[in-house]
């Protein structure tokens, strides 16, 4: 009797065992459907918050946000986005007058929420310390609480992760500038127009030139002596734009003309130097040239606001008032939905399907570091050629976009 219970035993301890893989199988599939539904409800939630941010509904995108964080706590991208809402709350335009005289100004409780949003990005680099994007907005959020060694190393480490970003030296500099380094902050302003030579159009260098225009007149100088020094030693399309610019913004027109013809003869898909070029079309009154210049550079970069707005205007200039407005509209789309370079990579670094297109720290940075365009004006006369076209509604719509946008420059 007690060998037969023996037999059983064993037996029953058998099955049990042969039952052990499946179960935890079952267990870690549970575990990974629970884990991929939170995963799923995180991004939802963030997809909202990106849609919210962008509206300036400040108080639903803050709910969102925390659903996506209290979903997925150690996911860096969304601290990041919190901190990123945290510095939005303050609601104010950078402005580069006021910082580079120690003249920035904020509230008790501006000041927590920048403190709470520089908490979050420490969070954030904490689980990911090779986001340079994060560092770059963390220097910031030091800057604008005075702790000036603090965001000195983090727009380094913003450098030293990728150099290649304008706006990062452009917020170095001005960090410079602030502290009276004058040989440093030409140094940094001078990297990033070697970098991205548009700036020269920005709102933040004709600051520069109206707060220091000897210094301005050598960071042009300084930058294109560079740049001609690296085109002898490598005559790339891309550096012959950048150069050609240059020589465009001095008014050198026949060298300009000649390096940009060549970058786009070498390398025809790089859409600055069309746009370069049709400006100096422009200038000659080489209208046939012109549209074709800014017709290639605006549907090889869709996102360029600038060469719509000049297609927009040619369009209006010529009563074609649909076409004005099919490029007008293009033109406000692409400066609303400004992307960073380091949004542009997010949904590689982060593996996420939705981004924050401006995802920079101050407020209206990215906007004043990119070339200058009236984008209230160009509402303004939006809401006229819907008018006249009898669609009150779009009328409406952008006579109050532009109406919006014009308290905001104030």
């Amino acid at each position: 009797m007690n060998i037969g219970h023996s037999v059983v035993r064993v037996l029953y301890s058998k099955k049990i065992i042969a039952f052990v893989p499946t179960a935890l199988a079952l267990l870690l599939w549970v575990f990974a459907s629970v884990e991929s539904a939170k995963e799923q409800e995180a991004e939802s939630a963030f997809q909202f918050f990106s849609a919210h941010l962008a509206q300036k509904q400040y108080s639903t995108a803050q709910s969102d946000i925390e659903q996506a964080v209290a979903r997925a706590p150690r996911n860096a991208y969304y601290l990041a986005g919190q901190g990123l809402l945290f510095a939005r709350l303050s609601r104010q335009k950078f402005n580069s007058a006021a910082f580079v005289g120690n003249k920035l100004t904020h509230g008790d409780e501006e000041l927590k929420e920048i403190a709470a949003a520089a908490h979050l990005y420490q969070q954030a680099l904490a689980l990911n310390p090779l986001d340079d994007g994060n560092y770059h907005n963390l220097g910031w959020l030091y800057a604008i609480q005075q702790q000036r060694e603090q965001a000195l190393r983090s727009f380094q480490q913003a450098i030293s992760i990728d150099g290649s970003i304008a706006l990062y030296h452009v917020s170095l500099g001005l960090l410079r500038e602030q502290g009276g380094e004058q040989v440093e902050t030409c140094d940094e302003y001078a990297r990033a127009i070697r970098l991205s030579p548009d700036i020269v159009d920005s709102q933040f260098f004709r600051d520069f030139i109206a707060r220091s225009p000897e210094a301005a007149g050598r960071v042009i100088s300084q930058s294109i002596s560079d740049l001609e020094q690296q085109l002898r030693q490598s005559p790339s399309p891309i550096l012959k734009g950048k150069l050609g610019k240059l020589y465009l913004h001095v008014n050198l027109l026949e060298k300009a003309s000649v390096l940009l013809k060549e970058a786009v003869t070498e390398l025809p898909s790089l859409p600055r130097p069309w746009a370069n070029l049709g400006i100096i079309y422009e200038r000659q009154g080489n209208e046939a040239k012109m549209w074709e210049c800014y017709r290639r550079a605006a549907l090889l970069n869709p996102s360029d606001a600038q060469s719509w707005s000049k297609l927009g205007y040619l369009h209006d200039r010529s009563n074609k008032k649909q076409d004005a407005i099919n490029s007008y509209t293009q033109a406000v789309s692409a400066w609303m939905n400004m992307m960073s370079e380091h949004a542009g990579r997010t949904s590689r670094i982060y593996q996420t399907r939705f981004i924050v297109s401006d995802d920079v720290v101050p407020n209206g940075f990215l906007a004043y570091c990119n070339p200058a365009l009236n984008v209230s004006e160009i509402c303004r006369r939006l809401a006229q050629l819907y008018k006249e076209m009898g669609d009150s509604r779009r009328s409406t719509q952008y006579e109050e976009l532009s109406a919006a946008l014009r308290s905001e420059e104030l």
